[in-house]
């Protein structure tokens, strides 16, 4: 579903034949296939299976989103904090593109690294580092918050720690509600947030207004401790 939200075509039939141009759906209709999907198998079932944006039988992810880089880092990020192990197909990392299946089997140009898109893999890079120390994204509970034609916003959480995640598909800033969205699921602590990219320090109010879309924020923090955030 990430795919069909962010994507602008959907992969082509056999051999060569170019891609169909498809309208991306909304994301009340990302939601609810989720949520239909997880109701028929079990919660340790879903947080092993392996999800994943691309792989060597489609088209590359970058390719799917049109080339667009935020696009691209927007479903990184869902990859990295929703239920289930992620799985980075070779090259996803570095920004390849690929219209079709053997295009996307293309091996990394290891002797050239000017074909590697470098903010991309940093991107990556941060994501992977967030996930690995935050249990609530590895294990965490999974409620939505808000659902939006092209807004996105849950949380993980365990008894120790609650991570926000809110993707945005398009340059519209992030709704006023998700706050009091946020506030009427669990209760938020005072004090100042952290960018985990940046370490950068800040009031939890200017971090939620200093997204910009595309785009994804990361929001984490110990509960009834300090806040902590990642973002792109």
């Amino acid at each position: 579903p990430v795919c069909g939200w962010l994507g602008s075509w959907f992969p082509p039939g056999p051999q060569d034949a170019d891609p169909q141009v498809l309208r991306p759906m909304g994301g009340e209709v990302v939601a609810e296939t989720m949520t239909e999907f997880a109701a028929s198998i079990s919660w340790r079932s879903r947080c092993s299976n392996m999800t994943l944006l691309g792989s060597h039988d489609s088209v590359r992810f970058r390719s799917l989103v049109g080339g667009n880089r935020q696009l691209h880092h927007v479903g990184a990020a869902l990859l990295i904090t929703m239920p289930g192990t992620p799985s980075i197909f070779q090259g996803d990392e570095i920004g390849l593109s690929g219209k079709h299946s053997h295009q996307s089997r293309s091996p990394i140009p290891w002797d050239d690294v000017q074909q590697w898109d470098l903010e991309t893999l940093s991107y990556y890079q941060s994501l992977t580092s967030a996930r690995n120390n935050s249990v609530a994204i590895r294990r965490g509970g999974y409620p939505w918050v808000s659902i939006g034609e092209d807004h996105l916003t849950f949380l993980r959480e365990t008894v120790d720690e609650v991570v926000l995640v809110h993707a945005g598909r398009t340059s519209a800033p992030m709704p006023e509600s998700i706050g009091a969205d946020v506030l009427a699921t669990v209760a938020l602590p005072s004090g100042s947030v952290r960018n985990l990219v940046t370490q950068h320090e800040s009031p939890l109010v200017e971090a939620l207004e200093m997204f910009v879309g595309p785009g994804a924020i990361i929001l984490s923090w110990p509960v009834m401790a300090k806040w902590s955030a990642a973002s792109n």
